[in-house]
């Protein structure tokens, strides 16, 4: 393989194939970016074989066909670092090998012929959606990417994509809390029971479409979800298995406050560094025309705050509950409203978020015990 080509299109392929790549020991070929040079393009690819990344850029100025497989951390350094100008890409002698100008760097390569095969998305339903919304849904909603390897409930290491009539909702949960994200979008062409994409797979395609400079094409088939942008591609496993009915869960509460988003927020990190595993919950105190925050914590401390700066009364009747403050504050730190809506009953039911600049977007934290 011997071919010429720009910085910025090789490192922006890079980052992409790098964010996929595997970090397994056990299977070192996971841990490279695999680069084929064809006569006219070089196509990069990755995979921890649950999701694959594959990217083909057309260029004129490749001597030689061949293939390499680096290893993908090294390379993402090396290009990182690169001079602003054109890189040389070489084999010489089993060595995948960088040279510039002044600068030639080789790295300690595998064989491409130990990657495996990155599935096509045959006969896929591809309908379109904005990277930008795409990434914003995921964003919000992915309450986290690291499940438990003895987790298998498709419900806790999956998230939910369905269409609820001219709308794409994304849904997670973790049991204790619960997020759903949705965009008006008139032809999703999903299954009537939706998909699961496994978390690790959702925040892969939420990167995808945070670097995606339009719309992102989405193709669905029995066991994979594909996702396309111009000469990118990435195509993830879905989880088999049935999403519960999460819409059972999200109590009507009719009884509430406003509160600013940025306040509410600081209040709760701040008394929240006095939790711990053991003592998880702060309380809050509702009343009508401020709340109390307090977390008190026999191994740590105590810290208590008031918020006596609502935007709109609570006009329920005034109560004490537990919830944790970390969960609470997560589900604030990604909205964009500056006042949200806090629907609250009593201490034995949820808290449910919502903001007015965040369309279709609610958030809901399960109470706790004293």
């Amino acid at each position: 393989m011997q071919l010429t080509i720009p910085k910025q299109a090789l490192l922006r392929a890079v980052l992409a194939a790098e964010h996929v790549a595997a970090k397994d020991k056990n299977f070192p070929a996971l841990g490279g970016i695999r680069m084929e040079a064809g006569h006219q393009s070089l196509t990069i690819q990755a995979t921890d074989l649950d999701t694959g990344y594959a990217s083909v850029l057309t260029l004129e100025d490749i001597q030689e066909p061949g293939a390499a497989l680096p290893p993908a951390q090294q390379l993402k350094a090396v290009i990182m670092d690169w001079p602003e100008e054109d890189a040389r890409l070489s084999v010489e002698n089993g060595f995948p090998t960088i040279t510039g100008e002044r600068t030639r760097t080789s790295l300690a390569g595998m064989d491409p012929e130990d990657f495996p095969e990155i599935p096509e998305p045959d006969q896929a339903d591809w309908f379109k959606v904005p990277g930008v919304t795409l990434e914003t849904l995921l964003r919000q909603t992915l309450l986290s990417r690291r499940v438990p390897e003895s987790e298998s409930r498709p419900h806790m290491v999956g998230a939910h994509l369905a269409r609820d009539g001219e709308h794409l909702v994304i849904t997670t949960t973790d049991g204790c809390q619960l997020a759903r994200g949705s965009f008006p979008i008139q032809d999703a062409r999903l299954p009537e029971k939706g998909i699961i994409l496994h978390k690790t797979g959702a925040a892969k395609l939420m990167e995808f479409a945070k670097n995606a400079p339009g719309d992102v094409a989405l193709g669905v088939t029995s066991s994979h979800l594909s996702a396309e942008s111009q000469n990118e591609r990435l195509i993830s496993r879905l989880v088999q298995g049935d999403y519960p009915d999460t819409a059972r869960i999200i109590p009507v509460l009719d009884t509430g406050f406003a509160i600013n988003r940025f306040e509410f927020l600081a209040a709760l990190k701040r008394v929240g560094i006095l939790t711990s595993e053991k003592y998880q919950a702060a309380s809050l105190a509702l009343e009508h025309s401020r709340i109390t925050v307090t977390v008190d914590n026999p191994e740590l401390g105590s810290s208590s705050e008031t918020l006596d700066h609502l935007e709109s009364p609570f006009d329920g009747n005034p109560f004490t509950g537990c919830w944790n403050p970390h969960r609470l504050a997560r589900a604030l730190a990604v909205m964009t409203s500056e006042n949200v809506e806090v629907k609250a009953r009593d201490a034995a039911s949820p808290l449910v978020l919502s903001g007015e600049k965040d369309p279709g977007y609610l958030a809901l934290v399960m109470p706790m015990k004293r």
